[in-house]
């Protein structure tokens, strides 16, 4: 009498299908995830970019109202203008782009600017002499961004 051979050898077709099916969605989640993760980094990117933006932007201004000569004249125009060092430096906001005028050469600072105020506001003590309490309004942005400053020879003479 011939044995027939009990165990067979391979997977079934119902077998191959299980297992495509699981690893499909194995893959499918894999590639979400990774999509979301660089997605996630896209944005942080861009986030940092705009704080290193801005932490710039107010180091520059906060730099020029410390060291200014508030007695001195810089003319009209611009939307802040100080003499530091001798020399004029005044700010122009046009087109989304703030930027920096020394002597006539004129400089980027920042884009996506909205709005650049300075606010005199005495319930916050704004209307002192020599303290700058700015507003910086981004591009897309609902609130502005809110800042003081103090020029160095009137917070120590007072005057």
């Amino acid at each position: 009498m011939k044995q027939r051979a009990s165990s067979s050898r391979g997977f079934t077709l119902m077998e191959l299908m299980v297992a495509l099916t699981i690893g499909s969605l194995i893959v499918l989640t894999a590639s979400q995830l990774f999509f979301n993760g660089a997605l996630s980094f896209k944005k942080v990117e861009e986030l940092s970019e705009r704080q290193a933006a801005l932490t710039f932007v107010t180091d520059v201004l906060m730099d020029d109202i410390r060291r200014a000569d508030l007695a001195a004249d810089c003319g009209s125009g611009g939307v802040l203008a100080f003499q530091v060092d001798g020399v004029c430096h005044r700010y122009t906001l046009a087109e989304g782009t703030l930027s920096l005028s020394v002597e006539g050469d004129q400089q980027p600072v920042i884009n996506g600017i909205v709005a650049l105020e300075r606010r005199l506001d005495a319930a916050q003590g704004c209307d002192r002499p020599g303290l700058y309490c700015l507003e910086l309004t981004l591009e897309g942005e609902a609130q502005p961004m809110r800042f003081h400053a103090m020029n160095r020879t009137l917070a120590v003479t007072g005057h």
